[in-house]
């Protein structure tokens, strides 16, 4: 029961940490849950390749990491796809009216688990043991590990509060200033024409 409240805690603990980085990355980008989702997926492909560029110069090996980088390519525009489509339900949802159900993103968060702790963590066990290994298996497994963390990550932001995109900090800033300029362009041009006419009347 204590090992249960504690992965509840640890889950809720999770996500507010989840749900304050997309408001980070909300506010300062402009983007939503689902850019920075399919960024970290991204950047779990180019980990990965690193990761497969490790290898024995052997056919075999050569084989098995090209193999691996088709896979990696796949994997991650099948999770931009889903991201996709779980995006577009879930804003139908909310202009209608009715907020997504807890299980709306309950694959995601199992598998962001899974990929997170499990995947990752035997990554890095190989790599611990990369006495037993050749260097270069050890670095694959390093950076394999690390992907597969990344690719948990990224499954669990989608489970964040839903943003809308909005302009980046840079853009309102850039608005805030242009504004700015303008009223202060339009102040004494106002003030010159209240002069004059002051003026005017006193000669008068």
């Amino acid at each position: 029961m204590d090992l249960i409240k504690g992965l509840i805690k640890f889950d809720s603990s999770l996500m507010f940490l989840v749900n304050k980085s997309v408001k980070v990355y909300n506010s300062v980008t402009g983007g939503t849950k689902e850019g920075l989702s399919n960024l970290l997926h991204s950047s779990a492909s180019i980990i990965e390749v690193i990761g497969f560029s490790f290898h024995e110069d052997t056919l075999s090996k050569n084989l098995a990491s090209f193999g691996g980088l088709v896979g990696s390519l796949a994997l991650t525009g099948a999770f931009m796809y889903t991201n996709r489509e779980k995006i577009k339900t879930e804003t139908e949802l909310l202009e209608s009216g009715v907020k997504p159900s807890k299980n709306f993103y309950a694959g995601e968060g199992s598998l962001g688990y899974f990929l997170g702790f499990f995947g990752s963590a035997l990554g890095t066990e190989k790599y611990l043991a990369r006495d037993s290994l050749t260097k270069s298996e050890g670095w694959n497994a390093l950076f394999l590990s690390s992907a597969q963390f990344v690719r948990g990550l990224a499954l669990q932001v989608m489970r964040a509060d839903y943003l809308p995109p909005r302009k980046s900090v840079f853009e309102r800033a850039y608005d805030s200033v242009k504004e700015k300029i303008s009223n202060s362009a339009s102040i004494p041009a106002t003030s010159y024409a209240s002069d004059f006419s002051l003026v005017r009347t006193n000669t008068l």
